[in-house]
Protein backbone atom coordinates (compact mmCIF):
# COMPACT_ATOMS: atom_id res chain seq x y z
CA UNK A 1 0.00 0.00 0.00
CA UNK A 2 1.06 3.57 -0.74
CA UNK A 3 3.96 2.27 -2.87
CA UNK A 4 4.79 2.75 -6.55
CA UNK A 5 7.45 1.26 -8.81
CA UNK A 6 8.41 4.39 -10.74
CA UNK A 7 7.93 8.13 -10.68
CA UNK A 8 8.09 10.02 -13.99
CA UNK A 9 9.30 13.63 -13.76
CA UNK A 10 8.90 16.21 -16.49
CA UNK A 11 11.17 19.22 -16.07
CA UNK A 12 10.20 22.81 -16.88
CA UNK A 13 13.69 23.20 -18.34
CA UNK A 14 15.87 20.20 -19.40
CA UNK A 15 18.90 22.21 -18.30
CA UNK A 16 17.79 21.83 -14.69
CA UNK A 17 18.30 18.05 -14.79
CA UNK A 18 21.76 18.01 -13.20
CA UNK A 19 20.73 20.44 -10.47
CA UNK A 20 17.64 18.34 -9.67
CA UNK A 21 19.67 15.13 -9.49
CA UNK A 22 22.11 16.70 -7.03
CA UNK A 23 19.33 17.99 -4.77
CA UNK A 24 17.43 14.69 -4.82
CA UNK A 25 20.56 12.64 -4.09
CA UNK A 26 21.26 14.78 -1.01
CA UNK A 27 17.71 14.79 0.31
CA UNK A 28 16.67 11.22 -0.63
CA UNK A 29 19.88 9.19 -1.06
CA UNK A 30 17.91 5.93 -1.38
CA UNK A 31 16.31 7.10 -4.65
CA UNK A 32 17.83 6.55 -8.08
CA UNK A 33 17.22 9.10 -10.82
CA UNK A 34 17.66 7.89 -14.37
CA UNK A 35 17.06 9.75 -17.61
CA UNK A 36 14.48 8.29 -19.97
CA UNK A 37 17.23 7.69 -22.54
CA UNK A 38 19.18 5.50 -20.10
CA UNK A 39 16.01 3.80 -18.89
CA UNK A 40 15.07 2.85 -22.43
CA UNK A 41 18.50 1.29 -22.98
CA UNK A 42 17.75 -1.10 -20.13
CA UNK A 43 15.01 -2.56 -22.26
CA UNK A 44 17.63 -4.65 -24.13
CA UNK A 45 15.93 -7.58 -22.40
CA UNK A 46 13.33 -7.22 -25.15
CA UNK A 47 15.99 -8.18 -27.70
CA UNK A 48 16.77 -11.35 -25.75
CA UNK A 49 13.07 -12.29 -25.67
CA UNK A 50 12.69 -11.55 -29.38
CA UNK A 51 15.59 -13.88 -30.18
CA UNK A 52 13.85 -16.58 -28.13
CA UNK A 53 10.57 -16.05 -30.00
CA UNK A 54 12.36 -16.12 -33.37
CA UNK A 55 13.92 -19.47 -32.43
CA UNK A 56 10.52 -20.94 -31.53
CA UNK A 57 9.03 -19.56 -34.77
CA UNK A 58 11.86 -21.16 -36.77
CA UNK A 59 11.15 -24.57 -35.25
CA UNK A 60 7.42 -24.07 -35.86
CA UNK A 61 8.07 -23.26 -39.53
CA UNK A 62 10.17 -26.39 -40.01
CA UNK A 63 7.76 -28.73 -38.19
CA UNK A 64 4.69 -27.13 -39.73
CA UNK A 65 6.27 -27.13 -43.18
CA UNK A 66 7.17 -30.80 -42.98
CA UNK A 67 3.68 -31.70 -41.77
CA UNK A 68 2.10 -29.64 -44.53
CA UNK A 69 4.41 -31.22 -47.10
CA UNK A 70 3.33 -34.70 -46.05
CA UNK A 71 -0.33 -33.70 -46.23
CA UNK A 72 0.06 -32.13 -49.67
CA UNK A 73 2.00 -35.15 -50.96
CA UNK A 74 -0.86 -37.34 -49.81
CA UNK A 75 -3.34 -35.03 -51.55
CA UNK A 76 -1.34 -35.12 -54.80
CA UNK A 77 -1.17 -38.91 -54.71
CA UNK A 78 -4.92 -39.27 -54.14
CA UNK A 79 -5.59 -36.89 -57.05
CA UNK A 80 -3.10 -38.37 -59.51
CA UNK A 81 -5.70 -39.11 -62.15
CA UNK A 82 -7.37 -35.71 -61.64
CA UNK A 83 -4.04 -33.97 -62.23
CA UNK A 84 -3.44 -36.19 -65.27
CA UNK A 85 -6.80 -35.08 -66.73
CA UNK A 86 -5.97 -31.42 -66.15
CA UNK A 87 -2.62 -31.79 -67.89
CA UNK A 88 -4.27 -33.68 -70.76
CA UNK A 89 -6.69 -30.75 -71.13
CA UNK A 90 -3.76 -28.40 -71.58
CA UNK A 91 -2.86 -27.20 -68.10
CA UNK A 92 0.78 -26.10 -67.98
CA UNK A 93 3.23 -27.22 -65.31
CA UNK A 94 3.17 -23.70 -63.82
CA UNK A 95 -0.63 -23.70 -63.55
CA UNK A 96 -0.61 -27.06 -61.75
CA UNK A 97 2.06 -25.82 -59.33
CA UNK A 98 0.09 -22.63 -58.60
CA UNK A 99 -3.03 -24.71 -57.88
CA UNK A 100 -1.22 -26.88 -55.31
CA UNK A 101 0.52 -23.89 -53.73
CA UNK A 102 -2.75 -21.97 -53.36
CA UNK A 103 -4.29 -24.99 -51.65
CA UNK A 104 -1.32 -25.23 -49.30
CA UNK A 105 -1.41 -21.53 -48.41
CA UNK A 106 -5.19 -21.65 -47.90
CA UNK A 107 -4.90 -24.55 -45.48
CA UNK A 108 -2.14 -22.81 -43.51
CA UNK A 109 -4.18 -19.58 -43.36
CA UNK A 110 -7.20 -21.31 -41.82
CA UNK A 111 -4.89 -23.36 -39.61
CA UNK A 112 -3.17 -20.17 -38.43
CA UNK A 113 -6.45 -18.45 -37.59
CA UNK A 114 -7.53 -21.56 -35.67
CA UNK A 115 -4.14 -21.62 -33.94
CA UNK A 116 -4.52 -18.02 -32.78
CA UNK A 117 -7.88 -18.91 -31.26
CA UNK A 118 -6.40 -21.93 -29.51
CA UNK A 119 -3.49 -19.80 -28.30
CA UNK A 120 -5.83 -17.26 -26.71
CA UNK A 121 -7.78 -20.03 -24.99
CA UNK A 122 -4.54 -21.62 -23.76
CA UNK A 123 -3.24 -18.30 -22.39
CA UNK A 124 -6.40 -17.65 -20.43
CA UNK A 125 -6.40 -21.25 -19.20
CA UNK A 126 -2.82 -20.90 -17.95
CA UNK A 127 -3.84 -17.66 -16.26
CA UNK A 128 -5.72 -19.77 -13.71
CA UNK A 129 -2.48 -21.59 -12.89
CA UNK A 130 0.03 -18.73 -12.71
CA UNK A 131 -0.70 -15.25 -11.31
CA UNK A 132 2.01 -13.85 -13.59
CA UNK A 133 0.39 -15.24 -16.75
CA UNK A 134 -3.02 -14.07 -15.57
CA UNK A 135 -1.75 -10.52 -15.47
CA UNK A 136 -0.24 -10.85 -18.93
CA UNK A 137 -3.42 -12.16 -20.55
CA UNK A 138 -5.25 -9.10 -19.30
CA UNK A 139 -2.95 -6.96 -21.46
CA UNK A 140 -3.42 -9.05 -24.62
CA UNK A 141 -4.19 -6.98 -27.74
CA UNK A 142 -4.86 -7.86 -31.36
CA UNK A 143 -1.54 -6.27 -32.37
CA UNK A 144 0.25 -8.93 -30.30
CA UNK A 145 -1.35 -11.69 -32.39
CA UNK A 146 -0.62 -10.33 -35.87
CA UNK A 147 3.08 -11.41 -35.86
CA UNK A 148 1.87 -15.01 -35.46
CA UNK A 149 0.49 -14.76 -38.99
CA UNK A 150 4.00 -14.11 -40.32
CA UNK A 151 4.77 -17.77 -39.76
CA UNK A 152 1.96 -18.94 -42.03
CA UNK A 153 3.37 -17.96 -45.42
CA UNK A 154 6.72 -19.79 -44.94
CA UNK A 155 4.88 -22.87 -43.64
CA UNK A 156 2.52 -22.95 -46.61
CA UNK A 157 5.31 -22.26 -49.08
CA UNK A 158 7.68 -24.88 -47.66
CA UNK A 159 4.89 -27.42 -47.38
CA UNK A 160 3.57 -26.88 -50.89
CA UNK A 161 6.63 -26.44 -53.08
CA UNK A 162 7.78 -30.05 -53.37
CA UNK A 163 4.27 -31.53 -53.79
CA UNK A 164 3.51 -28.85 -56.42
CA UNK A 165 6.75 -29.66 -58.27
CA UNK A 166 6.00 -33.38 -58.12
CA UNK A 167 2.44 -32.84 -59.40
CA UNK A 168 3.74 -30.71 -62.28
CA UNK A 169 6.14 -33.48 -63.37
CA UNK A 170 3.40 -36.09 -63.76
CA UNK A 171 2.92 -37.43 -67.29
CA UNK A 172 -0.79 -37.60 -68.25
CA UNK A 173 -0.49 -41.12 -69.71
CA UNK A 174 1.29 -42.46 -66.61
CA UNK A 175 -1.12 -40.64 -64.31
CA UNK A 176 -4.08 -42.41 -65.94
CA UNK A 177 -2.39 -45.80 -65.76
CA UNK A 178 -0.81 -45.71 -62.28
CA UNK A 179 -1.88 -43.74 -59.21
CA UNK A 180 1.70 -43.11 -58.14
CA UNK A 181 2.92 -41.44 -61.33
CA UNK A 182 5.92 -42.26 -63.49
CA UNK A 183 8.48 -41.92 -60.72
CA UNK A 184 7.24 -44.94 -58.77
CA UNK A 185 7.64 -47.53 -61.54
CA UNK A 186 11.26 -48.30 -60.55
CA UNK A 187 12.04 -50.21 -57.37
CA UNK A 188 15.38 -50.03 -55.58
CA UNK A 189 16.03 -52.54 -52.81
CA UNK A 190 18.61 -52.44 -50.07
CA UNK A 191 20.89 -55.49 -49.79
CA UNK A 192 19.96 -55.83 -46.09
CA UNK A 193 16.87 -55.23 -44.00
CA UNK A 194 13.45 -56.74 -43.61
CA UNK A 195 10.08 -55.68 -44.97
CA UNK A 196 9.86 -52.58 -42.76
CA UNK A 197 13.28 -51.30 -43.85
CA UNK A 198 12.58 -51.97 -47.53
CA UNK A 199 9.20 -50.24 -47.37
CA UNK A 200 10.72 -47.10 -45.88
CA UNK A 201 13.54 -47.17 -48.42
CA UNK A 202 11.11 -47.33 -51.35
CA UNK A 203 9.60 -44.02 -50.17
CA UNK A 204 12.82 -42.19 -49.45
CA UNK A 205 11.49 -38.65 -49.93
CA UNK A 206 8.62 -39.04 -47.48
CA UNK A 207 10.74 -41.07 -45.09
CA UNK A 208 13.30 -38.27 -45.05
CA UNK A 209 10.64 -35.62 -44.45
CA UNK A 210 9.13 -37.62 -41.59
CA UNK A 211 12.55 -38.20 -40.05
CA UNK A 212 13.10 -34.43 -40.21
CA UNK A 213 9.83 -33.84 -38.37
CA UNK A 214 10.59 -36.43 -35.68
CA UNK A 215 14.22 -35.32 -35.40
CA UNK A 216 13.29 -31.66 -35.02
CA UNK A 217 10.57 -32.49 -32.51
CA UNK A 218 12.70 -34.74 -30.33
CA UNK A 219 15.88 -32.67 -30.83
CA UNK A 220 14.13 -29.48 -29.77
CA UNK A 221 12.76 -31.17 -26.67
CA UNK A 222 16.17 -32.57 -25.70
CA UNK A 223 17.89 -29.22 -26.33
CA UNK A 224 15.23 -27.41 -24.30
CA UNK A 225 15.38 -29.87 -21.42
CA UNK A 226 19.19 -29.84 -21.36
CA UNK A 227 19.28 -26.04 -21.34
CA UNK A 228 16.53 -25.71 -18.73
CA UNK A 229 18.26 -28.25 -16.49
CA UNK A 230 21.48 -26.31 -16.83
CA UNK A 231 19.75 -23.05 -15.91
CA UNK A 232 17.96 -24.70 -12.98
CA UNK A 233 21.19 -26.20 -11.67
CA UNK A 234 22.94 -22.85 -12.04
CA UNK A 235 20.17 -20.99 -10.21
CA UNK A 236 20.25 -23.63 -7.51
CA UNK A 237 24.00 -23.30 -7.08
CA UNK A 238 23.72 -19.52 -6.94
CA UNK A 239 20.88 -19.54 -4.40
CA UNK A 240 22.27 -22.32 -2.24
CA UNK A 241 25.99 -21.79 -2.87
CA UNK A 242 26.52 -20.30 0.56
CA UNK A 243 26.58 -23.88 1.88
CA UNK A 244 23.91 -23.00 4.41
CA UNK A 245 21.77 -25.78 5.80
CA UNK A 246 18.52 -23.75 5.58
CA UNK A 247 17.27 -21.25 2.99
CA UNK A 248 14.52 -18.73 3.76
CA UNK A 249 12.32 -16.76 1.33
CA UNK A 250 8.95 -15.01 1.34
CA UNK A 251 6.00 -17.40 1.39
CA UNK A 252 3.53 -17.68 -1.52
CA UNK A 253 5.37 -15.45 -4.01
CA UNK A 254 4.77 -16.00 -7.74
CA UNK A 255 8.52 -15.89 -8.39
CA UNK A 256 11.61 -15.98 -6.20
CA UNK A 257 12.74 -12.63 -7.61
CA UNK A 258 9.59 -11.11 -6.06
CA UNK A 259 10.53 -12.38 -2.60
CA UNK A 260 10.98 -9.47 -0.21
CA UNK A 261 11.99 -10.02 3.42
CA UNK A 262 12.62 -7.45 6.12
CA UNK A 263 16.33 -7.70 6.81
CA UNK A 264 15.60 -7.46 10.55
CA UNK A 265 14.36 -11.06 10.32
CA UNK A 266 18.00 -12.10 10.12
CA UNK A 267 18.64 -10.84 13.65
CA UNK A 268 15.51 -12.51 14.99
CA UNK A 269 16.32 -15.88 13.39
CA UNK A 270 19.90 -15.62 14.66
CA UNK A 271 18.53 -15.72 18.22
CA UNK A 272 16.95 -19.16 17.72
CA UNK A 273 18.72 -22.05 19.45
CA UNK A 274 21.16 -23.91 17.21
CA UNK A 275 21.58 -21.11 14.62
CA UNK A 276 25.21 -20.21 13.89
CA UNK A 277 25.07 -17.58 11.12
CA UNK A 278 22.35 -15.83 9.11
CA UNK A 279 23.44 -14.21 5.86
CA UNK A 280 21.30 -11.71 3.97
CA UNK A 281 21.17 -12.03 0.18
CA UNK A 282 19.77 -10.19 -2.81
CA UNK A 283 19.52 -12.10 -6.09
CA UNK A 284 18.26 -10.37 -9.21
CA UNK A 285 19.11 -9.70 -12.84
CA UNK A 286 19.41 -6.43 -14.69
CA UNK A 287 20.11 -5.60 -18.31
CA UNK A 288 23.54 -4.32 -19.16
CA UNK A 289 23.67 -2.80 -22.66
CA UNK A 290 27.50 -2.85 -22.67
CA UNK A 291 27.41 -6.64 -22.26
CA UNK A 292 24.61 -7.09 -24.76
CA UNK A 293 22.31 -8.94 -22.37
CA UNK A 294 21.66 -9.95 -18.79
CA UNK A 295 23.78 -9.16 -15.74
CA UNK A 296 23.27 -11.45 -12.76
CA UNK A 297 23.47 -9.16 -9.74
CA UNK A 298 24.01 -10.39 -6.19
CA UNK A 299 24.19 -8.41 -3.00
CA UNK A 300 25.88 -9.57 0.21
CA UNK A 301 27.03 -7.91 3.40
CA UNK A 302 30.88 -7.90 3.27
CA UNK A 303 31.16 -9.11 6.88
CA UNK A 304 28.71 -12.06 6.66
CA UNK A 305 29.46 -15.72 5.98
CA UNK A 306 27.75 -16.17 2.60
CA UNK A 307 30.08 -13.88 0.65
CA UNK A 308 33.07 -16.02 1.57
CA UNK A 309 32.06 -18.65 -0.97
CA UNK A 310 33.32 -16.56 -3.91
CA UNK A 311 36.77 -17.64 -5.04
CA UNK A 312 38.69 -14.44 -5.81
CA UNK A 313 41.23 -15.13 -8.58
CA UNK A 314 42.36 -11.54 -8.93
CA UNK A 315 42.15 -8.57 -6.57
CA UNK A 316 40.41 -8.72 -3.18
CA UNK A 317 36.97 -9.12 -1.62
CA UNK A 318 34.45 -6.36 -0.95
CA UNK A 319 35.22 -4.03 1.91
CA UNK A 320 32.49 -1.42 1.45
CA UNK A 321 29.97 0.23 -0.82
CA UNK A 322 30.42 1.25 -4.48
CA UNK A 323 32.71 -1.73 -5.02
CA UNK A 324 32.15 -4.64 -7.38
CA UNK A 325 33.27 -8.24 -7.62
CA UNK A 326 33.01 -9.09 -11.32
CA UNK A 327 32.52 -12.60 -12.70
CA UNK A 328 35.28 -13.91 -14.94
CA UNK A 329 33.03 -14.37 -17.99
CA UNK A 330 31.63 -10.85 -17.63
CA UNK A 331 35.10 -9.36 -17.16
CA UNK A 332 36.18 -10.91 -20.47
CA UNK A 333 32.95 -9.79 -22.18
CA UNK A 334 33.32 -6.19 -20.94
CA UNK A 335 37.13 -6.21 -21.24
CA UNK A 336 37.41 -4.81 -17.70
CA UNK A 337 39.94 -5.57 -14.99
CA UNK A 338 40.86 -4.49 -11.45
CA UNK A 339 40.52 -0.73 -10.98
CA UNK A 340 38.13 -0.21 -13.88
CA UNK A 341 34.55 0.92 -13.36
CA UNK A 342 31.21 -0.54 -14.48
CA UNK A 343 27.90 1.33 -14.59
CA UNK A 344 24.97 -0.57 -13.11
CA UNK A 345 21.52 1.06 -13.19
CA UNK A 346 23.01 4.53 -13.53
CA UNK A 347 25.61 4.11 -10.76
CA UNK A 348 29.32 3.49 -11.20
CA UNK A 349 31.13 0.74 -9.30
CA UNK A 350 34.85 0.14 -9.01
CA UNK A 351 36.04 -3.40 -9.72
CA UNK A 352 38.02 -4.63 -6.71
CA UNK A 353 38.05 -8.35 -7.49
CA UNK A 354 37.32 -10.97 -10.16
CA UNK A 355 35.84 -14.30 -9.12
CA UNK A 356 35.33 -17.76 -10.59
CA UNK A 357 32.76 -20.23 -9.30
CA UNK A 358 32.36 -22.59 -12.27
CA UNK A 359 28.71 -21.49 -12.65
CA UNK A 360 28.40 -19.69 -15.97
CA UNK A 361 25.26 -17.77 -15.04
CA UNK A 362 26.95 -16.50 -11.89
CA UNK A 363 30.13 -15.52 -13.71
CA UNK A 364 27.97 -13.49 -16.12
CA UNK A 365 27.33 -10.99 -13.36
CA UNK A 366 28.80 -9.51 -10.26
CA UNK A 367 28.54 -8.99 -6.53
CA UNK A 368 28.03 -5.68 -4.74
CA UNK A 369 27.43 -4.79 -1.13
CA UNK A 370 23.99 -5.45 0.32
CA UNK A 371 23.29 -1.71 0.66
CA UNK A 372 24.19 -1.05 -2.98
CA UNK A 373 22.05 -3.96 -4.17
CA UNK A 374 19.09 -2.71 -2.13
CA UNK A 375 19.47 0.70 -3.73
CA UNK A 376 19.63 -0.79 -7.24
CA UNK A 377 16.51 -2.91 -6.83
CA UNK A 378 14.73 -0.06 -5.01
CA UNK A 379 14.00 -2.02 -1.83
CA UNK A 380 15.79 -0.41 1.14
CA UNK A 381 16.11 -2.68 4.17
CA UNK A 382 14.73 -5.62 2.18
CA UNK A 383 16.45 -8.83 1.05
CA UNK A 384 15.51 -11.63 -1.32
CA UNK A 385 16.61 -14.58 0.80
CA UNK A 386 18.32 -15.57 4.01
CA UNK A 387 20.94 -18.30 4.28
CA UNK A 388 20.98 -19.95 7.71
CA UNK A 389 23.98 -21.91 9.00
CA UNK A 390 23.48 -24.14 12.05
CA UNK A 391 25.90 -25.61 14.56
CA UNK A 392 24.62 -29.17 14.17
CA UNK A 393 23.36 -30.30 10.75
CA UNK A 394 21.29 -33.03 12.37
CA UNK A 395 19.13 -30.34 13.95
CA UNK A 396 18.35 -28.64 10.61
CA UNK A 397 14.92 -30.22 10.27
CA UNK A 398 13.84 -29.08 13.73
CA UNK A 399 15.18 -25.55 13.23
CA UNK A 400 13.38 -25.34 9.86
CA UNK A 401 10.08 -26.23 11.50
CA UNK A 402 10.72 -23.73 14.26
CA UNK A 403 11.33 -20.92 11.76
CA UNK A 404 8.16 -21.74 9.81
CA UNK A 405 6.10 -21.86 13.01
CA UNK A 406 7.38 -18.59 14.48
CA UNK A 407 7.38 -16.61 11.24
CA UNK A 408 4.29 -17.60 9.17
CA UNK A 409 4.97 -14.99 6.46
CA UNK A 410 8.21 -16.68 5.39
CA UNK A 411 9.06 -20.15 4.12
CA UNK A 412 12.13 -22.01 5.29
CA UNK A 413 13.38 -25.13 3.47
CA UNK A 414 16.32 -27.39 3.82
CA UNK A 415 19.04 -26.59 1.31
CA UNK A 416 18.47 -29.89 -0.49
CA UNK A 417 14.73 -29.19 -0.92
CA UNK A 418 14.89 -25.45 -1.58
CA UNK A 419 15.27 -25.59 -5.37
CA UNK A 420 12.29 -27.91 -5.89
CA UNK A 421 10.05 -25.56 -3.90
CA UNK A 422 10.83 -22.49 -6.02
CA UNK A 423 7.84 -21.32 -8.13
CA UNK A 424 10.09 -21.03 -11.20
CA UNK A 425 10.93 -24.72 -11.05
CA UNK A 426 7.28 -25.69 -10.76
CA UNK A 427 6.32 -23.46 -13.69
CA UNK A 428 9.24 -24.89 -15.70
CA UNK A 429 8.10 -28.46 -15.11
CA UNK A 430 4.58 -27.49 -16.17
CA UNK A 431 5.90 -25.77 -19.30
CA UNK A 432 8.07 -28.75 -20.24
CA UNK A 433 5.12 -31.12 -19.87
CA UNK A 434 2.90 -28.90 -22.04
CA UNK A 435 5.57 -28.55 -24.74
CA UNK A 436 6.19 -32.30 -24.74
CA UNK A 437 2.50 -33.10 -25.21
CA UNK A 438 2.21 -30.53 -28.01
CA UNK A 439 5.37 -31.79 -29.73
CA UNK A 440 4.22 -35.43 -29.56
CA UNK A 441 0.88 -34.42 -31.08
CA UNK A 442 2.46 -32.39 -33.92
CA UNK A 443 5.18 -34.94 -34.63
CA UNK A 444 2.66 -37.77 -34.46
CA UNK A 445 0.58 -36.10 -37.18
CA UNK A 446 3.62 -36.09 -39.49
CA UNK A 447 4.11 -39.84 -38.96
CA UNK A 448 0.36 -40.38 -39.36
CA UNK A 449 0.39 -38.71 -42.77
CA UNK A 450 3.37 -40.74 -43.93
CA UNK A 451 1.97 -44.07 -42.80
CA UNK A 452 -1.47 -43.32 -44.26
CA UNK A 453 0.18 -42.61 -47.60
CA UNK A 454 2.16 -45.83 -47.31
CA UNK A 455 -1.02 -47.82 -46.67
CA UNK A 456 -2.78 -46.21 -49.65
CA UNK A 457 0.17 -46.90 -51.95
CA UNK A 458 0.37 -50.51 -50.79
CA UNK A 459 -3.35 -51.27 -50.98
CA UNK A 460 -2.83 -54.04 -53.53
CA UNK A 461 0.16 -55.42 -51.60
CA UNK A 462 -1.86 -55.58 -48.38
CA UNK A 463 -4.70 -57.22 -50.31
CA UNK A 464 -2.33 -59.92 -51.60
CA UNK A 465 -0.99 -60.51 -48.07
CA UNK A 466 -4.51 -60.89 -46.66
CA UNK A 467 -5.43 -63.23 -49.55
CA UNK A 468 -2.39 -65.33 -48.64
CA UNK A 469 -3.68 -65.74 -45.12
CA UNK A 470 -2.08 -62.90 -43.15
CA UNK A 471 -4.04 -62.19 -39.98
CA UNK A 472 -5.02 -58.71 -38.83
CA UNK A 473 -2.50 -58.79 -35.98
CA UNK A 474 0.33 -59.55 -38.42
CA UNK A 475 -0.61 -56.63 -40.67
CA UNK A 476 -0.86 -54.29 -37.68
CA UNK A 477 2.55 -55.52 -36.55
CA UNK A 478 4.01 -54.80 -40.03
CA UNK A 479 2.69 -51.21 -40.13
CA UNK A 480 3.62 -50.44 -36.52
CA UNK A 481 7.11 -51.89 -37.08
CA UNK A 482 7.66 -49.40 -39.91
CA UNK A 483 6.28 -46.55 -37.80
CA UNK A 484 8.36 -47.55 -34.77
CA UNK A 485 11.50 -47.85 -36.91
CA UNK A 486 10.81 -44.37 -38.29
CA UNK A 487 10.54 -43.07 -34.74
CA UNK A 488 13.72 -44.80 -33.58
CA UNK A 489 15.83 -43.51 -36.49
CA UNK A 490 14.27 -40.06 -36.03
CA UNK A 491 15.17 -40.18 -32.35
CA UNK A 492 18.85 -40.82 -33.06
CA UNK A 493 18.85 -38.02 -35.64
CA UNK A 494 17.19 -35.84 -33.00
CA UNK A 495 20.24 -36.29 -30.74
CA UNK A 496 22.41 -34.72 -33.44
CA UNK A 497 19.87 -31.94 -33.94
CA UNK A 498 19.85 -31.29 -30.18
CA UNK A 499 23.61 -30.79 -30.19
CA UNK A 500 23.29 -28.47 -33.18
CA UNK A 501 20.55 -26.38 -31.59
CA UNK A 502 22.43 -25.97 -28.32
CA UNK A 503 25.51 -24.92 -30.28
CA UNK A 504 23.43 -22.23 -32.00
CA UNK A 505 22.11 -21.10 -28.61
CA UNK A 506 25.66 -20.78 -27.32
CA UNK A 507 26.39 -18.28 -30.10
CA UNK A 508 23.72 -15.83 -28.89
CA UNK A 509 25.53 -12.64 -27.83
CA UNK A 510 25.31 -11.79 -24.16
CA UNK A 511 23.75 -14.96 -22.76
CA UNK A 512 25.07 -17.68 -25.07
CA UNK A 513 27.86 -18.65 -22.70
CA UNK A 514 25.31 -19.34 -19.98
CA UNK A 515 23.20 -21.66 -22.13
CA UNK A 516 25.50 -24.65 -21.99
CA UNK A 517 23.21 -27.67 -21.67
CA UNK A 518 23.41 -30.15 -18.84
CA UNK A 519 23.29 -33.48 -20.70
CA UNK A 520 22.38 -36.71 -18.98
CA UNK A 521 21.53 -40.26 -20.04
CA UNK A 522 17.94 -39.70 -18.90
CA UNK A 523 17.48 -36.85 -21.41
CA UNK A 524 18.59 -39.00 -24.35
CA UNK A 525 16.64 -42.01 -23.07
CA UNK A 526 13.48 -39.92 -22.73
CA UNK A 527 14.06 -38.44 -26.18
CA UNK A 528 14.33 -41.85 -27.82
CA UNK A 529 11.25 -43.04 -25.94
CA UNK A 530 9.26 -40.02 -27.18
CA UNK A 531 10.51 -40.63 -30.72
CA UNK A 532 9.35 -44.25 -30.73
CA UNK A 533 6.06 -43.14 -29.13
CA UNK A 534 5.67 -40.64 -31.97
CA UNK A 535 6.07 -43.44 -34.49
CA UNK A 536 3.62 -45.77 -32.80
CA UNK A 537 1.13 -42.96 -32.21
CA UNK A 538 1.27 -41.98 -35.88
CA UNK A 539 1.14 -45.56 -37.13
CA UNK A 540 -1.81 -46.81 -35.11
CA UNK A 541 -4.64 -45.40 -37.25
CA UNK A 542 -3.03 -46.41 -40.57
CA UNK A 543 -2.49 -49.92 -39.16
CA UNK A 544 -6.18 -50.20 -38.23
CA UNK A 545 -7.14 -48.91 -41.68
CA UNK A 546 -4.93 -51.52 -43.33
CA UNK A 547 -6.65 -54.36 -41.48
CA UNK A 548 -10.07 -53.22 -42.74
CA UNK A 549 -9.12 -53.57 -46.39
CA UNK A 550 -11.04 -56.36 -48.13
CA UNK A 551 -8.75 -58.53 -50.31
CA UNK A 552 -11.08 -58.40 -53.34
CA UNK A 553 -11.41 -54.62 -53.19
CA UNK A 554 -7.70 -54.16 -52.48
CA UNK A 555 -6.65 -56.28 -55.46
CA UNK A 556 -8.92 -54.24 -57.73
CA UNK A 557 -7.57 -50.90 -56.39
CA UNK A 558 -5.18 -48.91 -58.62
Amino acid sequence: QNKVSLIYIQLLDPGLREQLEMRVSKRWPELSLTGTDTFASKMSMINVMQSYVIGIAGIAIILGGVGMMNSQLMSVMERTQEIGILKALGWSNLRVMIMILIESLTVTLFGGITGIGLGIVALYAMGFISPILKGMTGQLEITHLIPALYVLFPVGLIGGLYPAWRAARMLPVEAFRFAGGAENTKLHRLPVGGMAVQSLWQRRARTFLTLCAIGMTVGSLMALEGTVRSMADAMGQIATGAHAEIMVRQRDTAASSLSSLDEQLASRIKLLPGVKYVSRMILTSITLPDAGGLFMLQGYAPNEAAIQRFQIVEGSNLTGNHQLLLGHIMSVSLNRTIGDTVELSGKRFKIVGIFETGVSWEEMGGVVSLRDAQEIVGKPHKVTMLAVNVFDADQSVGITKSINNQFPSIQADLNADFLEQLPEMQYTDLMMSAITILAVFVGGLAVLNTMLMAVIERTREIGVLKALGWKQFRIIHMILSEAGLLGLIGGFSGIGIAFGLTWLLSEIPGIGLALNPNWSVSIFGRGLFIAVALGLFGGFIPAIRATRLQPTEALRYE
